[in-house]
């Protein structure tokens, strides 16, 4: 294989060194004060001779500084007719995992949550047959719970939206592709609603707010999430995909403080349908 793009190869060694270090069991990453848009970088690296190394990373830049340079960098690519840009959006059918303390009132009620995506999206091209697809946007996820009791219908829905950063490596021709890859999540905001419903009477709202990302005893949810990206579709006329992915939570989305004492573990899940545009060259 060959790749005719140095800045192409630069970013995807790039992509690939951070995947392959993050999933690996010795590194552990925290981000955090997100309403200060401020990036935090935590790499904890035990050796095999037991040494523990720490590592921080500060990006004292704001989220739209950096994301404007990313931007402008991956637009620089002009050396290689084939990259292309694009737009994609659609529902999300979103679902949690869970276990430990608790789980099953969640896992027993459990139902389908649909929300949306829509994201930016970069085809980076090795040869004919075997491209990156990356991707910058916005996701909808989180969990529904409905558990009826006496006709009343008890509802508990989250609702996390995070900037999603998937990066897949695809096969791909004329009208088809499939692919997988890690992605990243970034807590953005989101709601929490817990409420009744039904049994002749009005609606009734138990608690709401706004999810609280971080990882104190104070946190809803961590401000990081990660998975794998199953990824199919078509190419209609050259430039409009119709897709489908299945994102796999990896991450234990509870606070270390809510999740370690407990074993309690929670993973969102879900799976996206997806219409796109690619610009002409």
């Amino acid at each position: 294989m060959q790749i005719k793009n140095t800045k192409s190869l630069i970013i995807i060694t790039l992509i690939i060194a951070l995947a392959l270090e993050y999933f690996t069991n010795s590194a552990k990453y925290y981000v955090i004060q997100p309403n200060k848009y401020i990036l935090y970088l935590k790499l904890k690296i035990n050796t095999t001779f037991g040494n523990h190394f720490k590592t921080k990373i500060h990006f004292m830049k704001y989220s739209k500084i950096l994301l404007s340079f990313c931007l402008l960098y991956l637009t620089s690519l002009n050396s290689y007719s084939q990259v292309r840009f694009g737009l994609k959006l659609g529902p999300n059918i979103a679902y949690a995992n869970f276990k430990g303390g608790g789980a099953s009132a969640y896992e027993d009620f459990r139902e389908l949550l649909v929300k949306y995506h829509f994201e930016g999206i970069c085809i980076l091209p090795v040869n004919e047959t075997f491209k990156f697809r990356l991707g910058l946007g916005v996701h909808a996820k989180g969990h529904k719970s409905v558990e009826t009791v006496n006709s009343i219908n008890n509802i508990v829905e989250i609702t996390p939206i995070y900037l999603q950063i998937p990066i897949i490596a695809s096969y791909v021709n004329d009208k088809f592709h499939i692919g997988a890859g890690p992605y990243f999540s970034f807590g953005l905001s989101g709601k929490y609603i817990i409420k009744e419903e039904g049994g002749g009477v009005p609606s009734k709202i138990i608690r709401d707010g706004s999810i609280v990302f971080g990882n104190t005893i104070d946190s809803d949810l961590r401000n990081l999430d990660a998975g794998l990206q199953l990824e199919a579709g078509f190419t209609i006329k050259y430039d409009w995909i119709i897709s489908g992915a299945y994102n796999i939570g990896l991450i234990n989305f509870y606070p270390a403080p809510l999740a370690d004492p407990k074993g309690k573990s929670g993973k969102f899940n879900s799976f996206s349908i997806s219409i796109g545009y690619l610009f002409p060259y």
